[in-house]
């Protein structure tokens, strides 16, 4: 699972189809609240923080 922060509605739509059509699973953020509530419901094998 790919998580995708990202404030602007339509930037994140985007990636989220690009990311999608090469076939990986992802879901889109636009608060980093709601990334970390997610984060208390999966187990990460790999973070990266741009």
């Amino acid at each position: 699972m790919i998580y995708f922060v990202e404030d602007d509605a339509n930037i994140r739509k985007l990636v989220c189809y690009a990311l999608e059509k090469e076939g990986y699973a992802v879901k889109g953020c636009s608060l980093p609240s709601e990334f970390w509530q997610e984060m208390k419901n999966d187990k990460l094998s790999l973070f990266y923080l741009i």
